[in-house]
Parts: C-alpha cells; structure tokens; sequence
C-alpha cells in the first residue's frame, strides 16, 4: 500500500472522528451539518460508514422517543381537559340543583304562611 493512500485513510478517519465529536458537542443545528458533511466524504472506509449509520440510528432512536413523549403530553393534557369540562358540568348540575331546592323550600314556605293564616 502505498504510504499516501494510508496517510489519506488515517486523515480520513480522523476527519470523521473530530465531526462526530464536533456534532456531539455542538447544537442540533450543526450535528445535521456534520451528518451532510459525513455523507459528501469521497471514498470513506467502511468505519466511518459504521460510525454514520450508528449516527443516523441513534438520532431516529431520539427523535422516536421524543414524538412518543410529545403523544403522552398531548393525551394527558386531552384528559386535563376531560376532567376540567366534566367538573364544569357537574358544578353548574350541582347549582342548578341548589336553585331548585331553594325555590322549593320558598313555595313550601309560603303554602305554610297561607295555610296558617287561612
């Protein structure tokens, strides 16, 4: 082999190692750059495929486990809103029931004055 082809496989594999220690490091911004900078190389070895593809599984894994949370967070704040409405409900059942009674009592009230005073 001759020593540039090796000079350029080991500065390949450094270049892929410092861009994944870069993107690990940096925002989310700049870990999708890294990954088109991954993608564009020319003629990367077979480890830095590995090292892109275990790249590209670990960010889906994420990205999963964040859409799964954001479902659970929708769905609790769903029956947040269910229990809020339905105690709604049962509060203005619950008045509505008082006001009946009230207006009840004050007839059976005034039957007692009228029966009294007749």
């Amino acid at each position: 082999m001759c020593p540039t082809r090796r000079f350029r496989e080991v500065f390949q594999d450094i270049f892929v190692w410092a861009v994944v220690t870069l993107a690990d490091a940096l925002a989310p911004s700049s870990e999708y750059v890294a990954v088109e900078i991954l993608e564009s190389g020319p003629n990367l070895p077979s480890n830095s495929r590995e090292v892109r593809e275990a790249y590209r599984k670990k960010k889906f894994e994420e990205e999963q486990k964040a859409s799964e949370r954001r479902l659970i967070q929708k769905e609790r704040e769903a029956e947040i809103q269910a229990a809020a409405e339905k105690k709604k409900q049962d509060l203005e059942r619950l008045q509505r029931l008082r006001d009946h009674n009230i207006l009840r009592k004050e007839k059976e009230r005034i039957a007692r004055l009228a029966a009294m005073a007749a």
